[in-house]
């Protein structure tokens, strides 16, 4: 097999997600070339792929010694030093790449992975809680291709005066982070101007509210209204435009999704459980768990779980398990608030019920990998965001059991601590 089909063969295998393969291949790449770049580059996106981020960081290092110029060795060591937890170096590596690939933009057409990079480094800042530099990085999501944000007609709305000029905020990325930073619609609506929200359908119910005065239209409609407008704006680039410098200015209005007045009733101790998000979702692999995974917590008497995963299967030796199976009733995000709102406590993965439950100023406690979003942060047991949150969070890539045994002696607290009143 020539050098390419063998590059070509390794890319399919890491495009399908199968790193474990992908490594073999390189090895045996590597055994013929010692000193391939590209097999060592791919050797290190697959090692973190496989959650083996020490091993990724000794394999950039290596391109780094025989070019320290490199940008995709320094990217990769950026991704690197985040899965291991150090992020002032995955800030650094990253800003290497962005900065080497940003010079190259014009000439190589190197714009995409410029934009890549920087994002990135958004990451790693954002996580360090150094929002004043994060947030401006950030917005180079919006030229990364695979992102997929769409092109839009209007300029970018970068917080000039808005003198009654319409403005059209866009929903982005998940639910999840509709439900995060929507908490920055009632400060952009007080500011003046004629706001058009965009959002899915399911989650109008909860969070039309939070823009009074604003034209609430369909993401799913892409209706003329959505042209309509002068100005326009991504949701998430709202924190840096209303100036965001610190955690301190995160705003603090909670709850800012309202509690349902009809409960649905259940028994004492209540406990909802959420162990996986969307699986389209590019990390979704870390951040979410089987279902058996949860199998020690059900060994604790005096506790009644319910099953509140909209999607994922839970297998029929688990079915038994729980009180009751939640997952026909959540039809939309009001549905789903009913059943968050019924329960005494709310345990999940990171994915849109821990910010619904979180907005709704429920108990909640969110699983977390070892390298986790940023928007957690690092080493915190709490969250700047929702109150009343708990964090878990691995002690090592792909650690779930110690994740499982923590809330497990929290939970027997938690217990304990109700009985007493």
């Amino acid at each position: 097999m020539s050098a390419d089909a063998d590059l070509r063969a390794i890319d399919a295998c890491l495009d399908r997600d199968d790193p474990a393969r992908a490594l073999a291949l390189c090895d045996a790449v590597l055994t013929r070339q010692p000193d391939s770049p590209a097999a060592v580059s791919r050797r290190g996106a697959a090692l973190l792929d496989l959650d083996r981020p020490a091993e990724a960081r000794r394999a950039f290092n290596k391109m780094l010694n025989e070019d320290p110029a490199s940008s995709a060795a320094w990217n990769g060591l950026g991704k690197a030093f985040h899965d291991l937890g150090d992020l002032g170096a995955a800030a650094d590596a990253f800003g290497r790449a962005a900065a080497m690939l940003e010079n190259d933009a014009l000439t190589n057409g190197a714009g995409d992975e410029a934009a890549s990079a920087r994002y990135h480094q958004s990451m790693a800042l954002l996580a360090a809680g150094d929002f004043a530099a994060g947030w401006p990085a950030h917005e180079a999501r919006l030229d990364m291709a695979r992102m997929g944000y769409r092109d839009l007609p209007q300029p970018r709305w970068t917080g000039e005066p808005l003198n009654g000029r319409r403005l059209l905020v866009l929903f982005e990325q998940g639910y999840g982070d509709m439900m995060q930073f929507a908490r920055y619609l009632p400060q952009l609506c007080a500011l003046g101007g004629d706001i058009i929200v965009e959002m899915p359908a399911e989650l109008m119910p909860v969070l039309a509210p939070l823009a009074p005065g604003a034209a609430i239209i369909a993401t799913e409609s892409q209706a003329g209204a959505v042209y309509n407008a002068d100005l326009a704006v991504w949701l998430m680039s709202l924190p840096g435009i209303l100036s965001a410098k610190t955690m301190a200015d995160i705003p603090a209005d909670i709850p800012y999704i309202e509690v349902p007045e009809d409960k649905t009733p259940v028994g004492p101790n209540s406990v909802g459980l959420t162990w996986a998000g969307r699986a389209s979702h590019p990390q979704d692999r870390q951040r979410s768990m089987g279902a058996e995974i949860l199998m020690p917590l059900f060994d604790m008497s005096g506790v009644e779980f319910h099953a509140i995963q909209r999607d994922g299967d839970i297998g029929a030796d688990m079915t038994t398990r729980f009180h009751r199976d939640w997952s026909d009733e959540m039809v939309d995000f009001s549905a789903t608030a009913g059943i968050v709102a019924s329960m005494d406590l709310v345990i999940t993965v990171d994915t849109a019920i821990a910010h619904l439950a979180g907005a709704m100023e429920r108990p909640v406690w969110v699983m977390l990998p070892f390298a986790a979003d940023w928007r957690w942060f690092r080493d915190r047991t709490d969250s700047p965001w929702y109150p009343t949150m708990r964090l878990f969070r691995q002690d090592a890539p792909g650690d779930w059991p110690s994740v499982i045994k923590a809330v497990g002696a929290a939970l027997a607290d938690w217990r304990v601590g109700i009985a007493k009143g």
